[in-house]
């Protein structure tokens, strides 16, 4: 409601176009905020954007009509590319900024394809999680500054309890994450009399397409793989994307104005307890016993 209520035109950043598309969908029917800006990963997804484009322009309002929808190709394995790349987002979006949320992740996952005896997984992990939404952040900061929102210019990066969840085989991953939430906590220091703040959100295991993957790698199928990790969790189920979206929103908004540097929890309680004394999950990653 809030980004309806403040006309907001909204950048969509990922590289799954399919996802994109939902996003894009979700804000407009469900919040009626058009996204003028659509900022991709990977120009494969060309044929997307080229349908979603020719859909807005046939079935949208007069007022979708009339907003042209851009798409801005970067790469987060990339960390120089990112001052170009928020600047252009930002000219595209008026000019102005009141709201960075940066949300990441290494064009594999993190338990399919990092090597942990891979000295280029951990540097390309460290670009991708710390570099590059560090220097989204430098690049952000002189609009963000110029925001006249209650709280001021908000950043929030989406990273993950992974840190506090010691797997050898993830060390890539995990190191990184941990990395970067020392650079939030960082990023909001330097800022805090910029009229910025800067949080992020740690999800424990959320139920998306790339638990699938996992599934599928493991032979196993997604429900049983998704009850599996349903069991480490406290709580007894898998987080929700929306429900990692709505703490996000939170931090973002007026509701945080007097919250910086925090690494906000979404993990259905997994920081009361560990991985390692769930028997199952201990036998199925790391050759523990019953």
């Amino acid at each position: 409601a809030g980004l309806q209520n403040a006309r907001a035109r909204v950048c969509i950043m990922g590289r799954d176009g399919k996802k994109v598309r939902t996003a894009v969908d979700k804000l407009n029917g469900e919040h009626g905020v058009v996204p003028a800006v659509i900022a991709e990963a990977k120009a494969r997804t060309d044929a997307m954007f080229a349908a979603y484009s020719a859909a807005y322009s046939a079935n949208g309002s007069a007022e979708q009509r009339a907003i042209e929808v851009e798409r801005i190709v970067g790469d987060l394995k990339k960390p120089e590319t990112m001052a170009s790349l928020l600047d252009h987002a930002v000219h595209l979006l008026g000019g102005t900024l009141d709201v960075l949320i940066i949300s990441v992740g290494n064009g594999k996952s993190e338990y399919l394809g990092l090597d942990p005896k891979n000295a280029e997984d951990y540097k390309m992990s460290y670009d991708v999680a710390v570099l590059s939404p560090q220097f989204l952040i430098d690049a952000a900061a002189p609009y963000l500054m110029k925001s006249t929102q209650k709280g001021g210019g908000s950043v929030v990066v989406v990273g993950t309890m992974a840190p506090m969840v010691p797997w050898p085989d993830t060390a890539p991953y995990n190191y990184a994450r941990a990395a970067q939430n020392c650079m939030v906590e960082t990023m909001a220091f330097r800022h805090r009399l910029d009229n910025i703040r800067v949080n992020a959100v740690l999800p424990s295991c959320i139920h998306t397409g790339a638990l699938d993957l996992m599934a599928a790698k493991k032979g196993t199928t997604a429900e049983e793989y998704a009850k599996l990790r349903a069991e480490a969790q406290p709580t007894g189920r898998n987080g929700k994307p929306e429900e990692v979206a709505d703490a996000a929103l939170f931090l973002a908004g007026s509701g945080a104005s007097y919250m910086t540097g925090e690494l906000m929890k979404v993990d259905g309680g997994l920081h009361l307890s560990s991985w390692f004394n769930r028997p199952k999950i201990t036998k199925e990653f790391v050759g523990g016993t019953d």
